[in-house]
Order: structure tokens, then C-alpha cells, then sequence
């Protein structure tokens, strides 16, 4: 640093200085308040390199939250998806085992159908005569051209 400088910022520290120590009902000397003044001269480095780091430390601080937050909404985007893909696989296995259930109801059905074409009579309906049959068309039985 300029040496004109810093003894520019000694005096204003001593006037400074010396007006705050009269406040306080003491006499400043000069050579005190300019070893003060020149101490704090050589703790700016040492400040600034405190705020920098703690403004690096903010920084990753930061850094780690955003990569956090984006490391969550990629959870919950592959979440989603899975959560989808174990819907459509239960809409698919229910679907497969209803067609199932339909096949066996139609399996029962279709064996439980009764072969003969006449229905079957309970006793309370009475019983039905049996039809005889119908005449074929032609010559009379028995008849021979």
C-alpha cells in the first residue's frame, strides 16, 4: 500500500481517536491511537479473507441446496413414472384376469347348456306329451310308384 496513504488514515484514525478518547475524559496520545490505527491497518487482509471465505462457504452452501433440490425433483419425476408404470401393469393383470373369469363363466355356461333340444319339464309344469312327428310330402307309406 502507498505509504502517503496510510499515514493519511493514521491521522484521520488519531484525530479520530484522540476526539473519542477526550469524550471519554481521557488525553490521547498520539503514538497509541497511531499503533492502533496501523494494527487494524494490517487485520483488513485478514477481514477481507474472512468475508471471502465465509461468501465461498454461502456459495457452496447454495450449490448444495440447488444440487439437493434438484436431486429431489429427479426422485419425484422417476417416482411418477414408476408409480405409473405399477398402475398400467395392475390395469394390465386385472384386465388379464377378468378375461380369464369370463372364459371360465363361458366354459360353465356352454357345459352346463343342455344338449337335447326339447326343455326339460318339472312335475309341478306337468309333463308334455311328446309331439309326433310331421308327415314328410310324398307318397303315402306303404305306397310304391
Amino acid at each position: 500500500m502507498d505509504k502517503d496513504l496510510k499515514d493519511i488514515i493514521a491521522r484521520i484514525a488519531v484525530k479520530a481517536g484522540s476526539s473519542a478518547m477526550r469524550k471519554a475524559g481521557e488525553i490521547a496520545k498520539p503514538h497509541v491511537v497511531r499503533a492502533k490505527a496501523n494494527w487494524e491497518w494490517t487485520q483488513i487482509p485478514k477481514k477481507l479473507a474472512a468475508q471471502e471465505a465465509k461468501e465461498a462457504r454461502e456459495k457452496q452452501r447454495e450449490e448444495r441446496l440447488r444440487q439437493e433440490a434438484a436431486r429431489e425433483k429427479q426422485a419425484e419425476a422417476q417416482n411418477k413414472v414408476l408409480a405409473q408404470a405399477l398402475k398400467d401393469d395392475q390395469q394390465r393383470r386385472d384386465q388379464a384376469s377378468r378375461r380369464k373369469a369370463q372364459a371360465a363363466s363361458a366354459v360353465i355356461a356352454a357345459a352346463a347348456k343342455p344338449t337335447s333340444p326339447s326343455p326339460v319339464r318339472t312335475p309341478s309344469q306337468g309333463v308334455a306329451p311328446t309331439p309326433s312327428p310331421a308327415p314328410k310330402p310324398g307318397p303315402a307309406p306303404g305306397r310304391r310308384r
